[in-house]
């Protein structure tokens, strides 16, 4: 292992089609997503600051979560579907640069540029694009409302089911409590329209 190895640039990485056919080095054809060796990893965890992997078919990074002391991130044009799927990369304090276009998780820009502010807390650029103090501000209030707003739907349910369950729905009792049963002036209700005549 290289255990003070700094930088890390595995761009576009295909393996060798045995029998030939349309692949071949450095093509996309029939190749599979490049795999990193999780011991290789750890070994390099703390001292490798940049990492370029992209163009890889990567669908699954979690193997590369060890590595929280990255400055720079490179994850562009592999097939990494949901932000959570890179987020404990993302979460290390260090990192300031991270690109991701090209995956489907990047279709919806401004969703994924959000989600990626919120968990990436030292992050100043986007996919080439400055990440602003004000734009840091903004949807960190915007998530806390969304979050104030579940806790307060949530409570209101809550105390919606345990007061049902609480207080089950009764007949009114007639005023001055009559002589029937249960201080109903008559039969229960559940039987006053059952009467035998």
């Amino acid at each position: 292992h290289c255990t003070k190895l700094e930088e890390l640039h595995v761009p576009n990485q295909r393996p060798f089609l045995a029998g030939g056919g349309e692949g071949g080095l450095g093509s996309f054809g029939g190749g599979d997503a490049l795999e990193f060796c999780p011991s290789s990893v750890e070994a390099i965890a703390y001292t490798l600051t940049s990492l370029s992997a992209a163009g890889n078919r990567l669908q699954d990074v979690s193997c590369l979560a060890p590595l929280q002391g990255l400055r720079t991130l490179d994850l562009s044009n592999n097939d990494l579907q949901q932000v959570s799927d890179v987020r404990p990369l993302l979460s290390g304090r260090f990192l300031t640069k991270v690109e991701l276009n090209g995956n489907p998780l990047a279709i919806n820009e401004r969703k994924h540029r959000s989600m990626v502010v919120l968990s990436a807390p030292a992050i100043e650029e986007i996919d080439g694009k400055a990440v602003l103090p004000q734009e840091k501000d903004f949807v960190r209030r915007l998530e806390m409302q969304k979050m104030k707003l579940q806790a307060q739907r949530h409570a209101h349910h809550s105390r919606q089911r345990h007061g049902l369950a609480a207080s089950p729905v009764r007949a009114p009792m007639k005023a001055g409590g009559g002589s029937g049963p249960l201080g109903y002036g008559g039969a229960p209700p559940i039987l006053q329209d059952f009467r035998v005549s």
